[in-house]
């Protein structure tokens, strides 16, 4: 019966070593958009794992900063605004993140995802438009009208991504998908009826109405 005693405790000792030494992917991750940078914006956020590591949930805030340049305000776009804004997303994990193992017997952590998500955000700034017609003479008129704006938007949508973990601490999150906004616009100034604005908003301007592409890459640390 001794004997017998000591097997079982020398085997339960030994499952619970295996068991710590094998690999786990961390719960909680810190992210970082990239190419967000190239709008004068900074976009970080926060996921957080379930025990299976098969949902998570995501939150990011974001703040752009003009820069005041004339070049961006006569075109246009974000660059003409400054404002904060935030996102949540549920991620359901359709391949969980698991263990793998590369051809050199590096591990790594690799899942792939379906995720919805809500936005929001509230800008406000100087807009220059850059703006002609043709008068009653038939002579072309040009002008730049400048309008105070204040612009809230929102919206929701989906996407569709894959996650890797690479050293159990860098993560290397592609996603795709679309949604749709919507936005409301207060200007303070007008513009002239015989003037119409040249263009329209393009998608990284806040006031964008309609479908919007969702497109790109997180870069995280495992905390």
């Amino acid at each position: 019966m001794k004997t017998l005693l000591s097997f079982v405790l020398i085997a339960c000792c030994f499952s619970s070593l295996a068991q710590s030494n094998e690999p786990r992917a961390s719960r909680s991750i810190f992210k970082l958009s990239p190419q967000h940078f190239a709008k004068n914006t900074l976009k970080i956020g926060f996921e957080r794992f379930n025990k299976k590591m098969s949902t998570s949930y995501v939150v990011f805030v974001s703040a752009v900063a003009d820069d005041h340049s004339e070049d961006a305000h006569m075109y246009g776009g974000n660059d003409g605004y400054s404002g904060l804004a935030g996102e949540f997303q549920f991620r359901k994990y359709i391949s969980p993140m698991t263990s793998y193992a590369t051809k050199r017997g590096k591990n790594y952590f690799q899942g792939i995802y379906f995720a919805g998500y809500v936005q929001g955000g509230s800008y406000s700034g100087d807009k220059f438009y850059s703006a002609s017609w043709v008068d009653q003479a038939g002579n072309p008129q040009y002008t730049a009208i400048q309008v105070e704006e204040s612009i809230g938007n929102y919206g929701t949508g989906f996407t569709i991504g894959v996650q890797r973990t690479l050293w159990n601490i860098l993560n290397i999150d592609l996603f795709v998908g679309g949604g749709l906004q919507l936005s409301d616009t207060i200007r303070f100034g007008s513009i002239p009826e015989e003037i119409t604005r040249d263009g329209d908003e393009t998608f990284d301007d806040p006031a964008y109405q309609g479908i919007l592409p969702k497109i790109g890459l997180h870069i995280g640390v495992s905390l």
